[in-house]
């Protein structure tokens, strides 16, 4: 490499100053390679490796040969976010983030080019558990997850803003929820949910957390495809402060590939940096490519090359990418006491006490002979975003460990609950040959069937202890996967009983391929078969009926220590969501068969995401639930069960109790839709918040004060705005932030928490509103703030004092177009859960009042009150558009119906015209209603939609000839539709609430926004 160019190491300088120096030193060929988020250097200039990425979600991820020399760096594994999250303790999860950063620094300093601008955390808020990614994120409330994430990067960045010790990045910008189809699929958000909903926790962890970037997302957002969201610009940037901005692995490619939003990889890039987008995740090679065309065909400019590199760079200096510093040696080493210490705290914080007749804690008489029984009870199972942690601590390392400790002379008896098979065909049974694939022998092998439920079934050999795997996307079946631990869930099958036959099944692999034997007896699997293959049945012989051994083993026991739960790379993780909620049922069925012959069980649910556990929460004596992932993940639950711990963690989404309770997966409107403790207004099996302990709590002494005085209230930020970030964008709000960012108002409110039993333990005080009247739907209850309380003694009475800013009171009002906190009065609850009565108190909070629509002016479309059939998608100029429910978010479909209501219009005297500006491709009826009474409607397509300025004074008939002709040469475009009104059917105009306006649609119809108009000679046809 060449002599580095000093002046970039100048500490003199300060970062805007070396940001001017190195764009002015690089060619433009150079500033084409920098765009890919893996380039290199430039050698020229002497400036090194420093590629973004690398996993950090619950520890840094250095498995996938990170360090350089194909071997992982084992690292520190903490709780599944969702069981971080879970502790809702600020200062264990800072911690966390502190150990997480460290660690990111060292495998650094051990080879840099990467890993140290990690892409973490997820912030996407958990509307629906069945999502299959659940356990990468925080919750379901915008607050809880705002403040827990903002923790984690607090410790990951380190206390400099100017020296970072490693750089987090938010996850994904924004409505990823689904897995299936998230490449292709559009988000419909409304104004309010994306404002007091999807944006809230990526704007608490940029202006809270200070985080340094944010990845996009691959699905569409109101049928704009997630790169080309100029919400990155205009919002983050611009109006939040963020740094950078990287899309989603291959999403480059994926765009023009899958998706088809793009026909070019060049136009993907260009868009994709006009909107904010600083660095695209694909191959650097394709990258340039596509880059390259770009600025070849006009799309790119250097200028726009020049931000996205001042954006990254402005991270990669603060990181220390031109520092002469030496490595830090006070770091001291991967996986250190210290990071042993943070874990196991943080994983005991994060257990939660689900139910508890009060058997637990066991005494040692209870352990002494209690029974070890479930599928999970001796395994800790790898997530694909973690690393690769120094110790695997399941159930049965925990319990012994415990068994140790209290002085008991014995181990805990364990059985796994799970049947023992033999895979039988007409020629022989499953055996792994010398290389481990499975052919027909006349001696089978025993494997373990685990079952998943949802038809995913794992087969573990019992002789050498490697899971059956097949091939992508077909070939041979092996036995010599140490783990389940594939990509493509390649060691999940499918079996399929044989109609007619009831002792023969059909064996599929996890994408539904058939399983043949070949002409020489080996195992394949194929899409569609072929020569040579045999279509073979197969019969499964029980060799040792799992739920019989362990009910008899339970049947001896005086307590049975029931291990239930999932694998995290079974049924649901990236690219695979869950299809329902209900428990497992094999498992379900293990439960209820030693329910039969010993009641006293407790019963440890391992799992990333809700069940509907209705049976066991009605009849277990106790429950106790915790995240899988952590290192220390078994130890901490033994502690529990035996009291060395005291759990008082908190769900942070809701355990519904039935898939009913559910609306569909692709339905993004939280508001609407009822989803979450926030809206949903019917009975759940356990609600947002909730968690017991071994003692009881009382709150009482309410207090609530109303202060003046929020530091920072006229910005309310942590962070500068991204200087040149925001674009000019008529079609959306601006201003939404203003109102609310000078109030500088906070509730400062006390409560006193009294420990009214007999074990010392900590309390998670939640403070929740309700607005008691609203002109829009406001939720049953909202968070606005919690304090986890540690170690209080029994009849310890602890004040706790919380203060609040009145904001948080806000929700955004479709006709402002702002964030406003509405006049009136509020009830304020302390409480233990989302669902728990507590201590509350009303008052009054000084606001606005919403006003009325000025219907004289454009009313956007998206910016309705109720709506019915509609979708999102994306209009002209900057504006959205709302058309009925479809796969696609181009042309609207035929059959087509929806219905939109906006309340509070302005209505003045001379009104005689509704302007909507939409797109027909065929023939749609428009109809509008003011105060449900029919006003007007229209039949129009706009292929030959026009309005005439004069009347045609040429009918001869070649002139009527030719106007067919004109019209047959139009595009489809859009057109300003006037539909006349019948005003004479509404009585009064403008009452002090205003009118309540309806469209309704039928047939092919998009619009982007309509006013009133007076009458127009102008007339449509």
């Amino acid at each position: 490499m060449k002599d580095k160019d000093k002046s970039l190491w100048d500490e003199s300088l300060d970062i805007e100053q070396k940001l001017d120096l190195l764009i002015s030193s690089l060619t433009l060929d150079e500033k084409m390679h920098m765009i890919s988020s893996g380039s290199e250097g430039v050698e020229r200039l002497g400036i090194p490796d420093m590629k973004l990425g690398g996993e950090a979600a619950h520890g840094v991820e250095a498995r996938n040969d990170q360090n350089g020399v194909n071997e992982p760096d084992i690292t520190t594994s903490f709780p599944q976010p969702i069981g971080m999250s879970s502790s809702w303790d600020k200062d264990a999860i800072r911690q966390a983030g502190r150990i997480v950063g460290k660690e990111a620094r060292i495998d650094y300093n051990k080879c840099k080019w990467g890993g140290v601008s990690r892409w973490a955390p997820t912030v996407d808020l958990l509307r629906d558990p069945r999502w299959g990614r659940n356990e990468e994120a925080y919750g379901e409330d915008p607050v809880q997850t705002g403040a827990m994430a903002a923790a984690y990067i607090n410790g990951i960045q380190g206390d400099d803003p100017d020296h970072l010790t490693a750089a987090a990045t938010l996850k994904h910008f924004y409505a990823n929820n689904t897995e299936i189809g998230r490449g292709w699929k559009n988000s419909s958000i409304s104004p309010r949910n994306k404002y007091e909903l999807y944006i809230e926790p990526f704007r608490r962890c940029i202006e809270d957390g200070g985080a340094e970037g944010i990845m996009t997302a691959y699905n569409r957002i109101n049928g704009v495809q997630g790169l080309f969201n100029r919400e990155v610009n205009d919002l983050l940037k611009s109006e939040f402060g963020l740094t950078h901005a990287v899309s989603d692995g291959g999403a480059m490619e994926l765009t023009a590939a899958y998706s088809h939003a793009k026909a070019m990889d060049a136009e993907t890039a260009a868009e994709s940096l006009k909107a904010g987008v600083d660095a695209l995740s694909g191959r650097p090679d394709a990258v340039y490519a596509a880059v390259s065309e770009a600025y070849d065909l006009g799309l790119l400019t250097e200028e726009d090359l020049d931000r996205a590199i001042r954006n990254v760079y402005r991270t990669k200096i603060r990181l220390g990418l031109f520092s002469e510093a030496e490595a830090d040696g006070s770091l001291g080493s991967l996986c250190s006491d210290e990071a042993h210490a943070a874990c196991k705290a943080l994983t005991d914080a994060s257990i939660v006490l689900l139910k508890n007749d009060g058997i637990l804690p066991l005494d040692d008489d209870a352990l002494k002979d209690a029974v070890l029984i479930g599928p999970v009870g001796d395994k800790w199972y790898q997530d694909w975003y973690g690393g690769e942690a120094p110790e695997h601590i399941s159930l049965f390392d925990g319990l012994k460990t415990v068994f140790k400790e209290h002085g008991l002379d014995d181990d805990i008896r364990y059985v796994d609950g799970c049947d023992a098979i033999r895979i039988k065909a007409k020629d022989g049974y499953f055996s792994a040959d010398g290389e481990g694939k499975i052919r027909l022998s006349d001696k089978g092998d025993v494997y373990v069937l685990e079952d998943w439920g949802e038809d995913s079934y794992t087969l573990r050999c019992e002789s050498t202890g490697k899971y059956m795997i097949s091939s992508f996307p077909g070939g041979s079946v092996s036995a010599d996967a140490d783990r389940i631990f594939s990509w493509f869930d390649l060691e999940v099958f499918r079996i399929e009983k044989v109609r007619g036959a009831d002792d023969e099944v059909i064996l599929r692999d996890r994408f539904g391929n058939r399983l043949y034997a070949d002409k020489d007896g080996y195992i394949v699997t194929s899409p569609e078969g072929g020569e040579g293959l045999d279509a073979v049945t197969f019969e499964i012989e029980t060799v040792r009926n799992g739920i019989d051994e362990a009910v008899a083993c339970a049947a001896s026991a005086k307590t049975v220590i029931l291990a239930l739960g999932h694998n995290p790379m079974v049924n649901a993780k990236e690219q695979i969501d869950r299809s329902t909620i209900e428990f497992i049922p094999y498992q379900q069925k293990l439960f209820d068969e030693i329910y039969k012959v010993n009641r006293n069980i407790a019963v440890v649910l391992l799992s990333d995401y809700p069940f509907a556990v209705n049976e066991l929460n009605e009849k277990a004596g106790a429950i106790i639930w915790s995240a899988t992932g952590s290192q220390c993940m078994g130890r901490s639950v033994a502690d529990a069960l035996a009291g060395d711990v005291h759990p008082a963690g908190r769900l942070t989404q809701t355990w519904f109790a039935s898939d009913s309770d559910l609306p569909d997966i692709d339905d993004y409107d939280i508001i609407g839709k009822g989803r979450t403790y926030r809206y949903f207004e019917g009975d759940v099996l356990y609600p947002f918040g909730y968690g017991l302990t071994l003692t009881t709590f009382e709150l009482s002494g309410l207090k609530i004060e109303t202060l003046h005085g929020l530091s920072g209230a006229a910005s309310n930020k942590k962070r500068e705005a991204n200087p040149g970030a925001c674009t000019h964008n008529p079609g959306q709000p601006s201003g939404v932030y203003d109102a609310v960012r000078k109030d500088d108002r906070i509730l400062n409110i006390e409560v006193t928490v009294t420990n009214t039993g007999n074990t010392v333990s900590d309390e998670v005080v939640q403070i929740y509103a309700k607005a008691k009247m609203s002109r829009v739907k406001r939720p049953v209850k909202q968070l606005i703030g919690f304090e986890r309380v540690k170690d209080i003694a029994p009849q310890e009475a602890r004040t706790v004092t919380l203060n609040i800013p009145v904001r948080e009171l806000a929700y955004y009002d479709v006709i402002s177009e702002s964030l406003i906190i509405e006049d009136g009065l509020y009830e304020i609850c302390a409480g233990a859960s989302s669902s728990d009565p507590g201590v509350s108190q009303i008052i009054r909070v000084d606001g606005v009042k919403a006003g009325l629509r000025d219907m004289s002016r454009r009313i956007k479309a998206d910016h309705y009150d109720e709506e019915e059939g509609t979708q999102i998608v994306e209009g002209l100029y900057g504006f959205s558009a709302l058309m009925a429910k479809a796969p696609g978010v181009y042309e609207p479909p035929k059959d087509g119906h929806i219905s939109v209501t906006y309340a509070g219009c302005l209505v003045n005297e001379d009104a005689k015209i509704l302007k909507i500006h939409g797109m027909a491709p065929s023939d749609a009826t428009v109809s509008v209603y003011m105060d449900d009474i029919p006003v007007g409607s229209l039949t129009l397509n706009t292929r030959d939609y026009e309005r005439k300025l004069f009347e045609d004074m040429n009918r001869m008939p070649r002139a009527v000839a030719d106007d067919k002709l004109r019209k047959e040469s139009w595009p489809l475009l859009w057109a300003d539709i006037h539909i006349p009104l019948d005003m004479d059917k509404v009585s009064g105009i403008s009452p002090d609430t205003g009118h309540v306006i309806r469209i309704e649609a039928d047939g092919p119809f998009k619009y982007d926004w309509f006013m009133l108009t007076k009458a127009d000679p102008v007339r449509g046809r």
